[in-house]
């Protein structure tokens, strides 16, 4: 009976372990994917990678706008002058990585995602690996957390949840013995529409 209460109390912490950490039903993920949904990249110094900031298993069909800090670490940096958005935006980030963004219009999501963001990283050194967090903004509209706008008209706001944990977990990584787990659901062929 005592093995049987041992391995039964071994199953339930290993279970709720893996349980904490999977937060694949989590709503309102945001993450940084290469064209073909992958947010981890194997690169030469010299690389310049075409990055996708995307926000799945969205709650509101329609972003009017998203605020979050997007900082690169290691032998990466960032093309500012590279950044787009998907439609006429106004960004009022000051401080350096702040990105607050209101767009002209709602922009419609596709199967509960919607690409908020291109740009470019430029990797500087293979030998050391680098990676993309994404964190909140120092004033954040939401305390603690990276946000979107629903619409503009209604001002509500909504949480969003890095892909792959929380703020000290990298969303995209180069040239790492280890990847990031992605944690939201979204399927690959429907973060690969995104990119047609």
């Amino acid at each position: 009976m005592k093995k049987l209460l041992i391995v039964l109390s071994v199953l339930t912490i290993a279970f709720a372990g893996s349980a904490f950490a999977d937060y694949s039903d989590s709503d309102n993920n945001v993450g940084v994917y290469m064209d073909n949904g992958d947010h981890f990249a194997d690169a030469p110094a010299g690389s310049t990678l075409d990055l996708h900031v995307v926000i799945s298993n969205l709650t509101s069909p329609t972003v009017a706008g998203f605020e979050m800090k997007l900082m690169a670490y290691g032998p990466m940096v960032i093309n500012t002058s590279s950044i787009e958005f998907p439609t006429q935006f106004i960004n009022v980030g000051s401080r350096f990585g702040e990105i607050i963004v209101g767009f002209d219009i709602p922009v419609l999501a596709s199967e509960g995602s919607l690409e908020v963001m291109t740009f470019q990283a430029v990797v500087s050194d293979a030998s050391t690996a680098a990676g993309l967090f994404i964190k909140p903004i120092y004033f954040a509209s939401i305390a603690g957390v990276p946000c979107y706008l629903v619409n503009g008209g209604t001002g509500e706001l909504v949480e969003m949840r890095q892909s792959t944990g929380g703020p000290d977990d990298a969303v995209f990584v180069v040239n790492s013995e280890t990847v990031p787990v992605s944690t939201q659901s979204t399927s690959f062929d429907s973060l690969k529409s995104l990119y047609r």
